[in-house]
């Protein structure tokens, strides 16, 4: 735990140093996202070569989509929080 935090801490630090240069900040965004996206085929990949969760899809899908939508939901509705009331945007 300490090392992500030591990572995350580090991430901050690097970021308040750059945050003028545009191309390291175009960089990492473009990273991220592809970060995120392999992540998410990772993530199906493993559900779908699990036996175990295959043979649960019934019992588990309806309470999984009502889980992902709301985390959705969730992350929608605090990034329009932060941007109104910390971005002022």
């Amino acid at each position: 735990m300490l090392t992500i935090l030591l990572i995350f801490v580090a991430g901050i630090l690097t970021g308040q140093f750059v945050k003028k240069q545009k191309k390291i900040i175009k960089t990492s965004n473009w990273l991220t996202f592809i970060s995120v996206l392999a992540l998410l085929f990772l993530l199906g990949y493993e559900a779908g070569h699990n036996p175990q969760v295959q043979a649960h899809f019934d019992t588990i899908g309806i309470k999984a989509l009502v889980i992902s939508l709301l985390s959705v939901a969730g992350s929608i509705i605090f990034i329009v929080i932060f941007n109104r009331l910390i971005l002022k945007k």
